[in-house]
């Protein structure tokens, strides 16, 4: 794909999305001429799985220990804010971490067939077997220490910037 007759914006493009995600990704236009228009929505569930796991912990861990901290140990604001920020994080990520590798794992799916490497898309439950190819369920994880360095503080200070504590 990054061959030298194209121009040097895609050239760059290419292999930003290959430092980033360790493989090209293709343009939204190559992908619906390649697989058709539902081929945009090839991992719209376990998407749709990732969001509501991570969204539905993230805010339940922030309130909790927030409310914990403001009204039993009487800790200064800003420090609760923080505080429950950083759990949020944590157990957002913790609680979204199996379907995000499933979410990536539905992208390079779809990927290998767009590029013919493989006939037709695998299904759901083979892509599952193949994320713990190990027979261990902790193969889910795998990464999650990344995201949590990143999670963590990330969102200690986007709570602490919304709350405006």
């Amino acid at each position: 794909l990054a061959k030298r007759g194209r121009p040097l914006r895609e050239r760059v493009a290419f292999r930003l999305a290959l430092l980033l995600h360790g493989r090209p990704l293709l343009p939204i236009q190559e992908v619906v001429h390649r697989g058709g228009i539902q081929s945009l929505w090839a991992a719209a569930g376990p998407l749709a799985m990732r969001e509501i796991c991570f969204y539905s912990f993230y805010y339940v861990a922030y309130e909790e220990l927030y409310n914990v901290m403001q009204s039993t140990l009487s800790v200064p604001k800003p420090l609760a804010v923080l505080c429950g920020g950083a759990a949020a994080g944590a157990v957002g990520a913790v609680f979204a971490q199996p379907a995000a590798a499933l979410v990536d794992a539905c992208h390079a799916d779809l990927e290998r067939v767009l590029r013919a490497e493989q006939a037709k898309p695998s299904s759901l439950r083979s892509l599952c077997r193949s994320l713990t190819k190990g027979g261990h369920a902790s193969d889910l994880f795998h990464g999650l220490d990344f995201t949590l360095l990143r999670a963590v503080p990330l969102n200690a200070l986007v709570f602490l910037m919304y709350v405006g504590a």
